[in-house]
């Protein structure tokens, strides 16, 4: 089972970056008004 683990961390698929909404940036607060139009 640990191998299987090891190749997930170094896969192409494997999402690098995840995405923050610049709300939550700036604030740290959570508002769903402008989610999904201030991706980074």
């Amino acid at each position: 089972m640990l191998k299987g683990i090891k190749g997930i961390i170094y896969s192409p698929s494997r999402v690098r970056y995840p995405m923050v909404r610049l709300d939550w940036l700036k604030r740290h607060k959570y508002s769903g008004d402008t989610r999904g139009t201030t991706a980074l």
